[in-house]
């Protein structure tokens, strides 16, 4: 789980960017820890971006907001899915695990929440700013070997394409506001999106 703190110096936090355990055991000690101070009351109430799911053998990625679209829901899925294989492969070749300083992961969450895919992104390589288009970009090249073992690469890109050029949900609610758009044009439009591939009978009418 790459991040900035260690296990033992970041478990005072339950939200946010998570510690960065070298185990299973180092995370199952720091949310432990949590309990035992009273931080938490059960480890349902680990609020850190990415947590392991106290109920399935799985990690969730919690730091992201509902996308408008299904289209959107499924790729992003499948890039978290391909980040995950990629990790893991990595871990078992015996790579060393990248360590990112923790206050410039909290700047990156930061900036992409304050700009996103219209403004710019934290490169957490160099700590400089670059256009988020680019990051994203940067990103389906490094998980591309995953997406093509899976045969979605194409579908993958195709949706990152146009949700590049016609805007994400906050893009296109801000553009309806702009045009003089009232709040209710707003959730219509979020409303027709939402179930966007969905056969006609779940579509408003």
């Amino acid at each position: 789980m790459p991040a900035g703190d260690t296990c033992g110096g970041g478990a005072g936090r339950a939200r946010d960017c998570p510690p960065q355990c070298a185990t299973a055991a180092e995370y199952d000690a720091a949310v432990e820890s949590l309990l035992t101070t009273g931080t938490i009351l059960d480890p349902r109430m680990i609020y850190w971006d990415v947590r392991i799911s106290a109920h399935h053998p799985t990690l969730e990625i919690r730091i992201a907001d509902v996308p408008a679209t299904v289209e959107e829901t499924v790729t992003l899925a499948t890039l978290v899915y391909a980040l995950v294989a990629q990790a893991t492969a990595s871990i078992e070749r015996g790579e060393p695990t990248p360590s990112v300083d923790q206050e410039l992961l909290r700047a990156a969450c930061w900036r992409a929440a304050r700009d996103g895919l219209a403004g710019r992104g934290v490169d957490l390589g160099s700590g400089q700013l670059v256009p988020a288009v680019d990051l994203i970009w940067r990103l389906l090249a490094q998980v591309r070997p995953i997406l093509e073992e899976l045969d979605v690469y194409r579908s993958v890109h195709d949706t990152l394409s146009g949700t590049l050029d016609r805007g994400n949900g906050a893009i296109r609610q801000r553009r309806i506001l702009e045009s003089g758009g009232s709040f209710t044009d707003v959730v219509a439009d979020a409303a027709r999106r939402t179930v966007e591939g969905y056969g006609p009978d779940l579509r408003p009418s």
